[in-house]
């Protein structure tokens, strides 16, 4: 049982199972998708044994290891100057992420480096239908600068580079500590390599 939230379930998780090696009994898989606060809890609970999710804190009871780093960045539609997206940045016309649990500190930190309000004009949970809100709204959004990368009608805004270092977190594939199995160690080489490609 396996959890990812969503840019990496749609994106690198098929590739990544796609990829495993065969094996004298076939694997069976149950993928959950879903925010990384959300997946890592499930996994403290017991309700998956795997998650591929953004670093957060985790319990004694979970075991995560470093897979990959991203950064954040703000995006506007290729029609829009970086003056009018900057303008509309500053005026809340953005789409960003919805707070529910609230944001993790380098999201926060990095709009207020903006001077952006934290509570943009559109919100949702997925970086996905951000990113399909940005192009198809012609505004700005706060993407995960590898799901912006996919994006042939948005650019990115430019940051300070402390700005984008402010905002690097880890991805991480974390598991019960219980949960003993050698395709821990597969899955965290072929993330591994999944994200440096």
């Amino acid at each position: 049982r396996i959890g990812a939230y969503d840019s990496l379930a749609v994106h690198v998780l098929p590739r990544l199972l796609d990829e495993l090696p065969d094996g004298s009994a076939p694997l069976l898989f149950d993928v959950t998708t879903g925010r990384s606060a959300l997946l890592l809890a499930a996994l403290s609970r017991g309700e998956i044994d795997f998650a591929v999710a953004v670093a957060d804190e985790t319990s004694a009871q979970v075991e995560a290891k470093r897979v990959a780093q991203e950064t954040l960045c703000f995006v506007h539609h290729r029609t829009e100057s970086e003056a009018g997206a900057r303008a509309s940045i500053l005026a809340g016309t953005y789409v960003g992420l919805a707070p529910r649990r609230g944001y993790p500190d380098y999201y926060r930190e990095f709009i207020r480096a903006h001077g952006a309000p934290s509570v943009p004009f559109l919100t949702c949970d997925s970086f996905e239908v951000a990113l399909s809100l940005a192009e198809t709204l012609r505004v700005p959004a706060l993407l995960p600068a590898r799901v912006a990368s996919r994006s042939s009608t948005l650019r990115v805004l430019s940051s300070p580079k402390d700005v984008a270092q402010a905002s690097a977190h880890d991805i991480v594939l974390a598991r019960r500590r219980s949960f003993r199995s050698p395709i821990f160690a597969v899955l965290q080489r072929r993330l591994s390599e999944a994200f440096a490609m």
